[in-house]
């Protein structure tokens, strides 16, 4: 298994892991970067974080790595837009802090899309797939949850800290416990 890693800590981190895995390697560079043998792999697969890469850069790059018939897997899980009592106070933080960022997201229009990108680049036999989850945080594991997407950890460490404060008070008012519905959607497609 060869992984490609951008961020050094998790690089780091996923060498010291599989470090006892004898066909582990990581590269840590972007996508971009990663040089490669064209049709000389079986299966490609992005968790969320496909949609870092330019598109016309991507899927051509995959396409290219791929051997006739492998496969190429997308998945991404988001919020799916099933409110409960904390959704409204919470969605108020995000438009203060993140105007451009919702907590509730119509995802219909990204699933169209990346199924239709997909398919713009020669892959065939796309399918998609979407589970819908309900999962209990406290405050704490919240946070540590929102620290694991991109977006999040993008912003200004002074403004994330108040916006997680913020979000941290939220829960702590609705009982210490915050339910969050969300969604996995995953796309197939394979290289003819």
């Amino acid at each position: 298994m060869t992984a490609i890693e951008l961020g050094n800590r998790l690089g780091s981190y996923s060498k010291n892991k599989f470090s006892t895995y004898e066909k582990f390697e990581i590269h840590n560079l972007s996508f971009e970067d990663y040089s490669h043998t064209p049709e000389s792999i079986d299966l490609i697969y992005s968790g969320t974080a496909f949609h870092w890469i330019p598109e016309e850069i991507g899927y051509q790059k995959v396409f290219d790595m791929l051997r006739s018939g492998g496969t190429l897997a997308l998945f991404w899980n988001g919020p799916s837009g099933r409110e409960n009592s904390a959704h409204k106070e919470l969605q108020c933080i995000y438009n203060k802090y993140t105007p451009t960022e919702n907590l509730v997201k119509d995802n219909q229009e990204k699933y169209n899309l990346v199924m239709e990108s997909t398919g713009k680049y020669g892959f065939i036999d796309l399918e998609f797939k979407l589970r819908h989850q309900t999962r209990s945080f406290n405050a704490e594991d919240y946070i540590s949850l929102l620290n694991t997407y991109s977006d999040h950890r993008m912003l200004p460490d002074d403004i994330k800290e108040v916006f997680y404060d913020e979000i941290k008070g939220v829960i702590n008012k609705h009982g210490g416990v915050f339910i969050l519905n969300d969604t996995m959607d995953l796309y197939l497609a394979k290289k003819p």
